[in-house]
């Protein structure tokens, strides 16, 4: 076994990392830093990426060919599926990267967000070849945020009806020079 999958097997007994990447280990458990753990905050929309660094083969089989995705249920019950963009095989080639992009969809309600990935190659026929999953994580969650229409109250009327007003009798004044019916002083 490579160096980089005993590292990857050992992490169960390494305290919890703070910064960095998701790693997926080699028991397949999600270990998701301290700063990762909010992923979100409700409404955002494809501002936040996270990272995930996973073993590239199990069992000898290369999955950093296959489509791999995020599946997740939020905290309403709601479910969905992210297809990972820019997977790449790391230095060591005993593991790869790839990218969640946190959508609406997934922060449309706040709360504990459980996920796993999925890694899976289906044939020409569409029938499954490989299916492989992490374990689930329930470490993560999106914190309360808040979403206005664009309706915009005033705050401060009497000021605003007093400019108003200005404006009014500033127009109110150009029209009478120009129909010459003002005094010019």
């Amino acid at each position: 076994m490579s160096e980089a999958m005993n590292l990857l097997l050992s992490l169960d007994e390494i305290v919890q990392p703070t910064e960095g990447p998701i790693i997926i280990d080699g028991s397949r458990k999600i270990i998701v830093p301290d700063s990762l753990k909010r992923i979100g905050v409700q409404f955002d929309h494809n501002i936040e990426t996270v990272t995930f660094v996973c073993p590239r083969y199990w069992d000898g089989v290369d999955m950093s060919t296959m489509d791999i995705y995020i599946n997740y249920i939020r905290a309403d019950n709601k479910a969905g599926a992210f297809k990972a963009v820019n997977v790449n095989v790391g230095e060591n080639t005993e593991t790869m990267t790839f990218d969640w992009i946190i959508s609406r969809h997934v922060t449309e309600a706040k709360g504990t967000i459980t996920f796993l990935v999925c890694v899976k190659k289906v044939d020409a026929e569409g029938l499954i070849v490989n299916h492989w999953n992490s374990e689930l994580c329930k470490d993560c969650y999106i914190s309360e945020g808040m979403e206005f229409d664009a309706i915009m109250e005033i705050s401060y009327p009497d000021i605003t009806a007093k400019i108003a007003e200005q404006a009014a009798a500033i127009v109110d004044d150009s029209l009478s020079l120009v129909l010459g019916t003002g005094v010019i002083e």
